[in-house]
């Protein structure tokens, strides 16, 4: 089934769903209305330029401050703990930390994100 808007005078007047979406003046309904296939199209939205447009959008989410964006990343155990053994180790440390901790693309990814978090900004 075809979610499909039934629009008069550019505003959605009903919802249907159909077979196939109508031609010309949807069957049932008074000339002067005419069909358009939406998925997520509710009744009151309406025709703009050929597009329908919900009048009521949701509101932007403001972006949250940087001091909060970043305190998780500060805070972080797996970070801390990272660099605290990264501190004082030798490159042969480091290689076997990672031939031991780094066997699939799990692992690896979680040793990526540990060092992000190593490199992310402190504040």
């Amino acid at each position: 089934m075809i979610r499909t808007a039934i629009i008069q005078s550019g505003v959605v007047i009903n919802v249907v769903d159909y077979e196939a979406v109508p031609v010309g003046v949807p069957p049932g309904f008074p000339p002067g209305t005419s069909a358009m296939a939406h998925a997520t199209v509710n009744i009151g939205w309406r025709l703009v330029n050929g597009q329908l447009v919900d009048p009521n959008p949701p509101p932007p989410v403001a972006p949250l401050p940087q001091a909060e964006r970043e305190q998780p990343f500060i805070d972080d155990v797996d970070r801390k703990d990272l660099a605290d053994r990264l501190r004082n180790a030798t490159p042969a440390q480091v290689k076997a930390y990672v031939i031991a901790n780094v066997t699939d693309l799990a692992s690896a990814r979680l040793l990526l994100t540990k060092i992000l978090l190593l490199l992310a900004p402190r504040v």
